[in-house]
């Protein structure tokens, strides 16, 4: 079996998905949709719009999918090794920064 920072390295440099990962992972084991659908109850349907970023992924899926993977969730959840934070995540910290600022004022 393949180590994760192989299958990183086939994929293109840069910011990777979770979905991306998933599918890597998935292939560098021979594994199918089927099996992955067999071993964790979720379905193929939805795996396949995990692995093209058309759903989203939560804990639970995550420790599923990386349980049948045999790897860490934090794998799946942070593919690129950190939250990275897309800007909808920017701006509630920004509104949280503000927030504060005026609880502080008051």
């Amino acid at each position: 079996m393949k180590r994760m920072k192989d299958v990183l390295e086939e994929l293109s440099p840069g910011f990777i998905t979770s979905g991306e990962i998933v599918r890597a992972l998935r292939n560098s084991q021979g594994f199918t949709l089927k099996d992955i659908e067999k071993m964790t109850g979720l379905s193929e349907q939805w795996l396949s719009s995990l692995e093209n970023d058309r759903s989203s992924l939560t804990v639970k899926n995550a420790r599923k999918i990386s349980a049948a993977l045999g790897v860490n969730p934090f794998s799946i959840l942070f593919p690129n090794g950190e939250n990275i934070k897309d800007k909808e995540i920017q701006r509630i910290e920004r509104l949280r920064e503000k927030l504060l600022k005026e609880k502080k004022a008051s």
